[in-house]
Formats: C-alpha cells, sequence, structure tokens
C-alpha cells in the first residue's frame, strides 16, 4: 500500500504522516492475513478522505466569509459576444441563470426599460424554458434568447419585404443553424471565452487573468466534461498514448507556479528584458520512443535576441484515483532530462520549476483539445489546442 503513487505523494508532500498511515492500515487489514480486502480497502480510502474533511470544511467556512464579503456583480454587456459566451458571463457558479443573473444583462434592461419588452412577456418566456428548480440551464437561455432575438427579427422581416421570402431559410433548418447540438454548443462557447479571456489580458496564456475569469472557466470545463465529445467517457478511460500524440500549444493555465516562474523554465524572469511568449509540447509516441519536447518561447528586446528554450524527456499514461473524487483518473507523467537554450544545456533533474507540470490528471480530450488539471490541485488548468 505504500507503493501506491498517490500515498508516496502524499508522504513526499508532508500531507500524510506514517503514524496516520498506520493508524489507517490497522483500522482497514484483517487481522489473520496482514492484508486488506475490497471492504478493507475501501475502509481505507474512506479513512484517507476524512483526514482532508477538516482542511475542506475550513475552506468551506473561508469561502463563505469570503461570499459575505464580496460586493454586487457587474453588469454584462453583451456587444458581440456569442450568446453562449454571454450565458458563460452572466451565469452564476452552478453554471446556471436565474432572474437575479439576468438582471446583468445590459441590453435586455435597456430593452425593458425602453418598453419594447414588457416584463409580463419576459416572465412568460422565461417560466416556459426555465428547469424544476427555476433557473435556465445553457439550453435553456438559448432558446430564451432565440424567442427575445425573434421578436425584433419580426420587425426587420416586414422592412425587408419580399427579400426576406427568398433569403429565408426553411424553419427547421433556421432552429438548427441557431441552436448546434448541445455537445459541440459547450466546446464552441468555452473556446470563445478562453479567446476573450486571452485576448483581453496583456500577458500571454492568460497570466493575467481576474479571479472571477478563471472560476466561470472552471464552471464551463465541469460541463464540458461531461460531453460525449470528450474521449475520456467515449474510451471509459482507456486513452493510450496515440490519442495523445502530436503538437499541442498552451492557450491557457491558471498554474500558480508557472506564473511565479514566469513561464516553464523561469529563464524568462531571470533573463535580462526577457519574458515568457509562449510554449509548445510535441508528445511523440511510436513503437520504439515515448519522447516528450517542450519548446518554449523567450522574447527578448530587441526581438533579434529572442531565443527558445527547450526540454527533452520521456512520458507515458498512469491510471490512478483522484484525490478529490475518489474516481479513476488518467495521469499525463514525464520525467525531463535536459533542459538547453543556447550554447548552454543542463540536467534537468534539479530544475524545480518544472515539477509542477511533471504530472497532471487528463481532464478532457478530443482531437484538438486538451485540458490538464493539477494532481494536488483541481483547480490548475493547462489548456492546449492542437497545431497542424
Amino acid at each position: 500500500m505504500m507503493q501506491w503513487e498517490e500515498i508516496e505523494s502524499l508522504f513526499e508532500e508532508g500531507l500524510l504522516g506514517e503514524d496516520e498511515f498506520e493508524e489507517l492500515w490497522k483500522n482497514s487489514v484483517d487481522g489473520e492475513n496482514d492484508s486488506v480486502d475490497a471492504n478493507g480497502f475501501s475502509n481505507f480510502n474512506l479513512g484517507l478522505d476524512d483526514l482532508f474533511v477538516l482542511e475542506d470544511d475550513d475552506d468551506d467556512e473561508e469561502e463563505e466569509l469570503s461570499v459575505t464579503t464580496t460586493g454586487p456583480r457587474s453588469l454584462v454587456v453583451e456587444g458581440d459576444m456569442p450568446p453562449g459566451v454571454l450565458f458563460s458571463q452572466l451565469a452564476d457558479t452552478k453554471y446556471l441563470v436565474g432572474t437575479k443573473e439576468l438582471n446583468l444583462w445590459v441590453e435586455l434592461n435597456d430593452l425593458l426599460e425602453d418598453g419594447e419588452l414588457l416584463a409580463s412577456e419576459l416572465q412568460e418566456m422565461y417560466e416556459k424554458y426555465a428547469a424544476p428548480d427555476g433557473k435556465l440551464t445553457e439550453d435553456g437561455f438559448l432558446q430564451l434568447y432565440d424567442e427575445i432575438d425573434g421578436l425584433f427579427e419580426d420587425d426587420d422581416d416586414d422592412e425587408d419585404g419580399e427579400e426576406t421570402v427568398v433569403t429565408s431559410s426553411p424553419p427547421k433548418q433556421q432552429e438548427q443553424q441557431q441552436n448546434p447540438p448541445v455537445n459541440t454548443r459547450v466546446k464552441e462557447d468555452f473556446l470563445s471565452f478562453l479567446d476573450i479571456v486571452v485576448e483581453e489580458d496583456e500577458q500571454p496564456c492568460g497570466f493575467g487573468a481576474s479571479e472571477s475569469d478563471q472560476e466561470q472557466i472552471l464552471n464551463i470545463l465541469q460541463v464540458l466534461e461531461q460531453q460525449p465529445t470528450n474521449m475520456i467517457l467515449q474510451k471509459d478511460g482507456n486513452i493510450e498514448q496515440a490519442d495523445l500524440a502530436g503538437m499541442w500549444e498552451l492557450v491557457y493555465t491558471s498554474s500558480s507556479a508557472m506564473k511565479f516562474n514566469k513561464g516553464l523554465s523561469g529563464i524568462g524572469g531571470s533573463f535580462p528584458n526577457g519574458r515568457f511568449d509562449g510554449l509548445r509540447q510535441e508528445l511523440i509516441a511510436t513503437k520504439f520512443l515515448t519522447d516528450v519536447v517542450y519548446k518554449e518561447r523567450i522574447e527578448v528586446t530587441p526581438s533579434s535576441a529572442s531565443f527558445d528554450v527547450t526540454v527533452k524527456g520521456v512520458w507515458d499514461l498512469r491510471k490512478s484515483v483522484s484525490l478529490f473524487t475518489g474516481q479513476p483518473t488518467v495521469i499525463l507523467n514525464i520525467e525531463p532530462d535536459r533542459v538547453t537554450y543556447g550554447p548552454t544545456s543542463t540536467r534537468a533533474d534539479h530544475w524545480k520549476s518544472l515539477g509542477p507540470v511533471n504530472r497532471l490528471d487528463l481532464s478532457y480530450l478530443d482531437d484538438n483539445l486538451r485540458v490538464m488539471r493539477g494532481c494536488t490541485s483541481s483547480e490548475t488548468l493547462l489548456i492546449f489546442k492542437k497545431v497542424n
């Protein structure tokens, strides 16, 4: 049991003491055989979870306190946002929109104030699409959005006359165009919101993203992880190395370690006039090789002096059990070997900044998107897009 990777990690990080382990073992072991059966293993896991309950409770209390002291949420201006992104901006922490959240929608308030939409009309539409708990899921919100939008499209149709009749699509086709399948819509919303966060941020890969944006990304991701597009669900966790092979570019991370080190290697923050300017990860999987190559771009002034930091190593996939959910998980395990930049080449085993990204849970995977979560912090995200 002490050779279980998760137990070893807890020992190394000082989160589990040997006396605590011995106590858990005594409560779970079969006295005659000095071993654990299925029930004993379950008892061991439950006991292990209980060690962290108090910490979780403390976190919950702190979170509740922080909620009570947080000011009102900001109003949301729709502008050119896709409807799905608007939903994600309005949604609460459970990824739902109620009447309270609708009041944050500036353009909707304008329609009500100008008398172009009556409160009774809005209430009737809202009740039509609300879930049993009285709130709107994303699908319900988009139906509400389309119906409100349709009220004013009718006016446009009257002005267009015959031209509208000629160019209009059949109703079913229009509905399909307006309402793509939920599984693809969630991914589109996720990527659109990521684009907005990254574009508004002066730093690359979301290094400067606000706490509210980071929280919203986590909210949408929780929904995305459960979609049929997730290869992890499709294959019941039986992910192969070939599924991950290829060139991937980091588009967003919430890793506090990467932010502190100002990149993967930390060289960008320590090099004169240097800064982190992007990261690519190539995962090679053949019959004989399972190599990983990182290319970290360091931008320097003048730009002609910019350079790449290359980290090479090996990688593999391991099955484990999540400390947070107790569910099976797939871990991408990386063992870096060498770090090279310019004429300098050194061993990577002592390179501390690489540590936090060497073991990550595979959270979502499809043909062109991969999301990794931290093994010891599920809110730590590294999101990669595949490079063709």
